[in-house]
Parts: C-alpha cells; sequence; structure tokens
C-alpha cells in the first residue's frame, strides 16, 4: 500500500518497518516513534505517549482522552509540521488483554486527526496525521509499498 491511500489509522506488518520508514522519510513525514513493548493498556499506553508526542500543554493526571487529543493537538500546532505520522511498534501487544482501551486510543486519533486536518478550528498549519500500528500476526498484514 501506498501511503497516499493509507487511512488515519493503518496496520502495517512489522517485516515491512525499513521500507515503512524509507517511504515516511521520502514523503516528508516528521516521525515519532512509539515503542509498544510495554504498552498493553490505557494507562501504560497513556504513560509511553505523553513522554513521547508533542503536548501543549503538558498533560498530567489520570487518562483522559478529551486532554489528550486537546494536548497533542496543540503539541502538533506548535510542531509547525504539515505531515506527522505516529509510528506504534509492538502495538500486537494491546489485542492480549486491551482490545478495548486500543478502540479508545483509535477514535481519539481519528478525532485529532478531523480536527488538525484543516483551520476550521484554529490550527496554525493543517496538518495529515498518520497512525501507523505496526504488529506482528494476523491483524497486521498490510504491506507498505505495494499496490494493495
Amino acid at each position: 500500500m501506498q501511503l497516499s491511500r493509507m487511512s488515519v489509522i493503518t496496520c502495517i506488518d512489522v517485516e515491512c518497518l525499513p521500507k515503512l520508514r524509507q517511504m515516511l522519510d521520502s514523503e516528508g513525514f516528521h516521525v515519532v516513534q512509539l515503542d509498544g513493548e510495554y504498552i498493553s493498556d490505557a494507562c501504560t499506553f497513556y504513560e509511553q505517549a505523553t513522554r513521547i508526542l508533542p503536548l501543549d500543554p503538558p498533560i498530567v493526571g489520570a487518562v483522559n482522552w478529551d486532554a489528550f487529543v486537546d494536548s497533542v493537538w496543540g503539541g502538533l500546532d506548535d510542531l509547525g509540521e504539515q505531515k506527522v505520522a505516529v509510528v506504534w511498534t509492538r502495538a500486537e501487544n494491546m489485542l492480549r488483554g486491551g482490545l478495548q482501551d486500543l478502540l479508545e486510543i483509535v477514535l481519539s486519533f481519528q478525532h485529532l486527526a478531523s480536527l488538525i486536518s484543516t483551520r476550521e478550528y484554529g490550527i496554525q498549519h493543517p496538518v495529515r496525521l498518520l497512525v501507523l500500528l505496526v504488529g506482528k500476526g494476523d491483524n497486521f498484514r498490510i504491506q507498505v509499498g505495494s499496490d494493495e
């Protein structure tokens, strides 16, 4: 699959990670890598993501998806990049017991992507956001660079 045809959230086979990184670089994406080795639920995602993603204002306290979206929105606005990709490796760890949390995270990222894709909501420069869930197993079958 080509980057131009990817939806906001895409599940990618881990074997394609080198090709994915090359494609993101060649298309000018600012890449934020989220290591999912220790992410298994909403709390562990929140802990990792709030240390890695650009945030403004910083987030403190318990998991709050509205606060997460608002803070990442501000952080991406400050970042000033037109294309941003969150590459979440080992995303399959969420499938072992955090599926409901994963769905909440995905919905939050989709909402964020809709807010930052246009100036309508106050962002200085629209941002194309991709969240690429990279993992092993049957749920991560998309091959990048192919015409699938």
